[in-house]
This record gives structure tokens, sequence and C-alpha cells, in this order.
């Protein structure tokens, strides 16, 4: 938010998106994620659920709803502008792949009731009576993630060739397949991470065989600098 009374200043808060705020010379850059800013600065403050920070040139106020200043651990980054291009891999879509678990410790900071041993949903606005009511969850995506398809697996016999994910032990599944990939078995809360993995991967190598462009369109983070 800006305003012309205090041009020097931008109020920035953090409710579900992320946000993160690069600490240069003479100048502060808020961004949605760090690869927007390592050109420019190595310190970062990552925002937590419900901050508002109050940003100028020089000096990085956080508050929490109440009003009241919090402190928020002001971190390095661990790559350079280098590694926020390919780094090495063929295509960008690759190269996140293989960055998920950094980014998967990022997109859960702030979600973790670590006192409560719960999650912290910000946004959505339901009671824990509502969520223990769903019956139905649809995975939805755009961009390179357009190139898996992901179907329930009783229907795969109906197509042809047939490549599913399955945990090892699930013999069922693997019989409604006529190839399959293996991940090994993990905690239920985080059971769906490697197997979305293998999907990506398996999607990235199908595209990639098939000419396809993987990295159109590619979502570019966003960034604002205070000087």
């Amino acid at each position: 938010m800006l305003s012309s009374r205090e041009p020097d200043k931008i109020i920035t808060a953090r409710r579900g998106s992320p946000i993160v705020i690069g600490i240069g010379e003479g100048e502060t850059i808020i961004a949605s994620d760090a690869s927007a800013i390592v050109a420019y600065t190595q310190r970062v403050i990552y925002l937590d659920d419900n901050d508002i920070a109050i940003v100028s040139a020089d000096s990085v106020d956080i508050r929490d709803l109440h009003n009241i200043p919090v402190t928020r651990e002001i971190a390095q980054l661990a790559f350079d502008a280098a590694a926020a291009e390919k780094g090495g891999f063929d295509h960008f879509m690759l190269k996140e792949i293989h960055e998920q678990p950094d980014s998967l410790v990022n997109a859960i900071r702030g979600r973790l009731d670590f006192n409560l041993g719960s999650s912290v949903l910000a946004g959505m606005g339901t009671s824990p009576r509502d969520l223990a009511e769903l019956d139905r969850v649809v995975l939805i995506g755009c961009g390179t993630s357009l190139h898996a398809e992901v179907q329930q697996a009783a229907e795969f016999r109906y197509r042809n060739p047939i490549l599913g994910i399955v945990t090892e032990g699930d013999h069922e599944t693997a019989e409604c397949m006529d190839d399959f990939i293996t991940i090994p078995p993990s905690h239920p809360l985080v059971a769906t991470i490697p197997a979305a993995v293998a999907l990506q991967l398996f999607a990235y190598h199908v595209a990639r065989l098939r000419g396809g462009e993987i990295d159109q369109p590619r979502n570019l983070a966003k960034s604002v600098t205070v000087e």
C-alpha cells in the first residue's frame, strides 16, 4: 500500500501468499519470492502470516494485527543471481523440481502452530468442523503443471499405455497399472509430496520427448523497491 502523504514508505502484509523483504544498501525491496531480489541483496526477511510491515529505504517495522511490534530473523540467502536462473539445469521446470525441499520449508513458514500441533490455514475462513466435513478436494494447476494429467486409478485400465505412481506395498493400485513408479512410504501428512515429485519428473520427461515448450509460460515473481 502506498500513500501520497508518505511517499517514502510502503506498507505490505502477508496473509496466505508469501512475502519476502530484501535489505539492500540504501534500499529495501519487497517481493513474492527471493529469486526476484537475489541480484540486489543477500539479506532477507520472510514475513509470517498476519505480519504487517512498514518499509522505507533504510528501515523495516514489522507488527502483528494488534499493532504490537514483532521481530523476524534476517536470513542470508543460500544462492546467488546465477542460481536464480537455470543453474545448470536444462529447463526451469527441472530446476524447480529439485529445489522443492527448500521451497517446501518456505511455503509452510508461518503456517505451523507447534504449540497446538496444528496448521494455520489463513484466509480460508473455515472452522475445524467445516474442514472435517469436506468430502472432495480438487487440485488444479496452470503453466508447466498442465504437462501432468492425473485421473482416478481404476480408470487407467481403459487407457493405453498405463503408468501409475504407487507406494511400496500398494498391490491393489499396482494391479490397475500396466506399469508403475514406486515411491517409498511416508507419514500420511506428507505422503502426497513424494508422489507429486514423481509425477512432476514423469511429466517433465514426457513433455521433453514430445518436444513441448516446457518453460512456457513461466510465472515470474514480482518485486517492488523502496529507495
